[in-house]
């Protein structure tokens, strides 16, 4: 009987924190927990004669609460222009690492195609890059974990972009989001956690009624 328990315990705990620490698609970063990836200072991409501008953003990354987002960027949108040097500072304003993570650059000047910045719980870090030569909207989000699909994602609008990125809060529909609803991250773990115990319950009420 203990061990059954001890078995329904460890069931619920592993189905809670599944959605949490699985990976998609993680970025490694080498060194300590704030650091930098394919930072560009004067490199131009592709189709861009010269760097045409200056911008600087500040990006942070916050939490969003119980529920879907459960954490959030502030701002989840930068709007910029091409061939621009955009020096980015990125902070963490929770207990937590996070990513800023931009996909979809040109690879001739961003290896694997992405640039970023890792941020320890309550530490900021600041690095740039180039923006392409052409209208395009590029996203951006933390692979740390499930971030991402917790809420942790936002884009980049390049001159006039090329449509919106899937799974934006407040601009695009979620993976999560079924005809206007949202399936909170917690609410969903909960009702795994109640199918493994219900499980676990039958099973200690079939022995107990076997003898």
């Amino acid at each position: 009987m203990r061990r059954l328990v001890a078995l329904a315990v460890l069931i619920a705990l592993l189905v809670a924190f599944v959605p949490l620490a699985s990976g998609f698609g993680g970025v490694s970063f080498e060194g300590d927990e704030t650091d930098t990836f394919n930072e560009n200072t004067d490199e131009t991409p592709p189709g861009c004669d010269r760097i045409a501008g200056e911008q600087d953003v500040e990006v942070a990354a916050v939490s969003g609460g119980t529920g879907y987002p459960l954490f959030e960027y502030q701002p989840t949108v930068i709007e910029t222009e091409p061939c621009t040097r955009l020096t980015v500072t990125f902070s963490s304003q929770t207990r937590i690492r996070h990513q800023f993570v931009v996909r979809g650059l040109p690879q001739e000047t961003y290896p694997s195609g992405y640039f970023g910045i890792e941020a320890d719980g309550g530490s900021e870090e600041a690095a740039t890059f180039v923006t392409p030569s052409e209208d395009t909207t590029l996203p951006f989000e933390s692979t740390v974990g499930s971030q991402a699909k917790s809420g942790l994602r936002g884009q980049v609008v390049v001159g006039e972009g090329d449509g919106d990125v899937e799974g934006v809060p407040g601009v695009t529909k979620h993976g999560w989001e079924e005809d206007g609803d949202t399936v909170p991250l917690r609410e969903g773990a909960s009702a795994l956690v109640g199918v493994a115990v219900g499980v676990l319950t039958a099973a200690v009420l079939s022995r107990f009624r076997g003898r």
